[in-house]
């Protein structure tokens, strides 16, 4: 990866958001401290997380989870109140949502191969996130059920000294908490960005299997 005015993550985000497929994640790896439990599932609909400064996600809870569930386990705070989910009613499962070998990239990347191979040029700033194997996509239906949640415990969420800042330690503001309603699953992937204000240049990235 590349950066040279700003940070990486940066750039990814600012670009990707402009594609219209949610929040775009620079470190999507579950952290290696977490329960096995969530490192084997990943982020889902109904977590509560934290986008941190390098762009990767701080796992708090999930409020579609028992609060005894091994992923829960010590993470809730005392209001916690379940929200359960009819999966054939509240969510929409779509597979191959992204095909095999397909990206995601900002309108100044130019594609020069989709294959196990990838190679892209861009000038002086783009972002690109490549499916090896495609991706599924999940998303909620039912958005009423969270909503009310969020209205009901949201300040025991992350108003200072209550949940997220004092019981787990974290120090955020007003607008670092996320309530997932949605996302993309992929088995691998490849992320890049780039950034240089120094005028047009050209970048040539590969991906290998």
């Amino acid at each position: 990866f590349f950066t040279m005015s700003e940070a990486e993550n940066e750039v990814y985000v600012r670009r990707l958001l402009l594609k219209g497929h949610g929040y775009p994640v620079y470190g999507p790896k579950p952290d290696n401290c977490l329960p096995q439990a969530y490192q084997d599932r990943g982020t889902s609909i109904g977590d509560l997380v934290i986008i941190t400064n390098d762009g990767t996600i701080d796992f708090l809870f999930s409020i579609c989870l028992p609060s005894d569930h091994p992923i829960n386990a010590n993470r809730t705070p005392e209001c916690f109140e379940m929200v359960e989910l009819d999966t054939s009613k509240d969510l929409s499962l779509m597979e191959d949502w992204h095909g095999i070998d397909s990206s995601i990239a900002s309108s100044s990347v130019q594609k020069k191969s989709l294959a196990a191979h990838a190679a892209v040029a861009a000038p002086s700033e783009f972002a690109i996130l490549h499916l090896q194997d495609g991706a599924d996509r999940q998303n909620l239906r039912h958005l009423k059920k969270f909503r009310d949640q969020a209205q009901r415990h949201a300040k025991d969420w992350y108003v200072p000294y209550r949940h997220a800042n004092a019981t787990m330690g974290r120090e955020i503001s007003y607008d670092s908490l996320y309530l997932v309603t949605g996302c993309d699953k992929s088995e691998s992937w490849g992320i890049a960005s780039y950034s240089d204000t120094s005028g047009d240049s050209e970048v040539s990235l590969n991906w290998t299997a």
